[in-house]
């Protein structure tokens, strides 16, 4: 494994301030064989042009437009895989690095058998002690997943996974290979889920607990409740369940929904935050009509 090559993706969407912090503690990694792909979301402010500027030796990738969080992914998985890519690691920008030898500490677990997604355990920045995710549940015949933030019982080395947040995710070629990209129907939120759906059966997903990495976990999305969040969480609901509803009880969605939502619309009422309960609002509707893609926002 020391050989192989590594390619990290960060996807920027007018936000120069974290994806420098991101990119800035990537080239602190000590991994050879590694290289960083800036995809450009179709920024609209000169963050860009800033990051151009700031890193001139990483390669960017530029979109005409918002092709949300799958679409830009999917620019810098291409871009890697082309490049003789063996394992692409996708970043969220908001994420920081300060295990500098943490690929030499991963990057063995995928000669285990089967192992095609790995994580490091994530913890909250900048209250660094505090656990974001260490293992994630499915519920494949209601499509309800479960993002634990840390668990009473923990193994020595690893827990397996039913589904990865994709916020820090080391991914092998052979998936890719196997399933295609990242899908993009969701353009943001639930895609991980999707991604689970497709590849549980053959690969395995792992979190790693003698690793970690820290996530500014609000701020690709403007804040917790935010319209673009629960549009996007509400409407994508139900486009799992169209595409996978060959797995799944109408029945169960349908009671796993509505106990989503009546929690979702108690925190915005608690919140007093209407425009959390308009994208709730908007996006029941819009996934009712399966609708795909880029939505209403932003």
């Amino acid at each position: 494994m020391s050989s192989s090559h590594v390619v990290s993706v960060v996807l920027n969407w007018n936000n120069f301030e974290d994806t420098r912090d991101c990119v800035d503690s990537l080239q602190k990694i000590s991994y050879k064989n590694h290289d960083i792909v800036i995809v450009d979301n179709g920024s609209t402010d000169d963050s860009l042009l800033r990051l151009q500027n700031t890193f001139p030796e990483v390669v960017f990738v530029e979109l005409d437009r918002n092709r949300g969080f799958s679409g830009g992914m999917n620019a810098g998985i291409s871009w890697a895989v082309d490049h003789g890519a063996d394992f692409t690691w996708i970043l969220n920008n908001d994420v920081v690095i300060e295990d500098f030898s943490i690929l030499e500490k991963l990057l063995p677990y995928f000669e285990m058998e089967s192992v095609g997604c790995i994580t490091p355990q994530v913890f909250e920045y900048p209250d660094k002690e505090t656990e974001w995710f260490t293992k994630g549940e499915l519920d494949r015949g209601s499509g309800h997943s479960t993002h634990h933030k840390c668990i009473s019982e923990k193994p020595e080395q690893f827990v397996e996974n039913e589904y990865l947040p994709l916020c820090s995710t080391l991914i092998s070629t052979d998936v890719f290979d196997e399933y295609g990209l990242l899908p993009e129907r969701y353009f943001i939120y639930r895609e991980d889920v999707a991604f689970a759906y497709d590849i549980s059966e053959k690969f395995r997903m792992l979190t790693i607990l003698n690793c970690r990495v820290y996530h500014k976990s609000s701020n690709s999305s403007g804040g917790d409740l935010n319209r673009t969040l629960t549009y996007y969480t509400a409407r994508n609901r139900w486009l799992l369940y169209y595409k996978y509803n060959h797995e799944m009880s109408i029945f169960l969605f349908v009671w796993q929904y509505l106990n989503w939502v009546f929690v979702q619309f108690l925190m915005v009422m608690k919140s007093q935050n209407i425009d959390g309960l308009i994208g709730l609002t908007q996006g029941t509707v819009d996934g009712i009509l399966n609708k795909q893609g880029r939505g209403r926002y932003p």
